[in-house]
């Protein structure tokens, strides 16, 4: 085990660091460089965290709704979430992520999510590296 010296847990903080954008050029799965270059927020940013949770809350709220207007007689819930609905959803959690790139069109939430929902394998590199703490902060 290596002695270091003691720090404060206080200056450790993976929420701020998430918030400076990582780039990366995506690199096709035969290693070959694509010079697609992204910038990407860490997962634990608080612009992550506050637009997923605001898109889950709004997805249950949405859900509860139907919920409540079937049992009162209204339209019946859908007895289910589709797969569609499904990956749409992941493609939003993942497009907010998304803040720059080396495109000519604009990097706004709508040409992200445009971007990403036509693009797996970029969208899943997106959200591996914005999950990696090592490529927001340094220890």
């Amino acid at each position: 085990m290596t002695k270091t010296a003691p720090v404060s847990f206080k200056s450790i903080n993976a929420r701020q660091a998430g918030e400076t954008p990582y780039e990366f050029e995506f690199i096709l799965p035969n290693g070959k460089p694509t010079g697609i270059v992204l910038q990407i927020l860490g997962s634990q940013s608080k612009t992550v965290t506050d637009e997923v949770n605001r898109l889950m809350n709004s997805r249950r709220q949405q859900e509860a709704i139907e919920k409540a207007a079937a049992a009162a007689g209204g339209p019946k819930a859908p007895a289910f979430t589709t797969v569609e609905s499904d990956i749409e959803f992941g493609q939003r959690i993942t497009a907010v992520r998304l803040v720059g790139w080396n495109f000519t069109e604009p990097c706004t939430p709508e040409n992200a999510l445009e971007f990403l929902s036509v693009n797996s394998d970029i969208a899943a590199a997106v959200a591996e590296k914005s999950g990696d703490l090592a490529n927001f902060m340094s220890f």
